[in-house]
């Protein structure tokens, strides 16, 4: 087993264990990162980013979904 495979048996049991911890730790933060990313590709030809292995599946899942993030969310993110 790879640390891919063992990365997402962990990812799929912390889900399970802690569901509201990892919404807000993992899925809110890919649906973002998807969204901010998609919105910089679709202004430029080519982009790079880094991001943490954990969040990449969730990234491409995310890649074409309309997610609407608003302003007021935004500055609660900075905050």
């Amino acid at each position: 087993m790879n640390d891919v495979d063992i990365l997402t048996l962990v990812i799929q049991e912390m889900s399970k264990e802690f569901p509201s911890l990892m919404d807000t730790l993992v899925h809110e933060r890919d649906k973002y990162m998807a969204c901010m990313l998609s919105r910089v590709a679709s202004e430029h030809s080519s982009i790079v980013a880094v991001v943490g292995r954990g969040h990449l599946q969730g990234i491409i899942k995310n890649w074409n979904q309309p997610i609407k993030i608003s302003s007021q969310s935004l500055s609660i993110l900075s905050s």
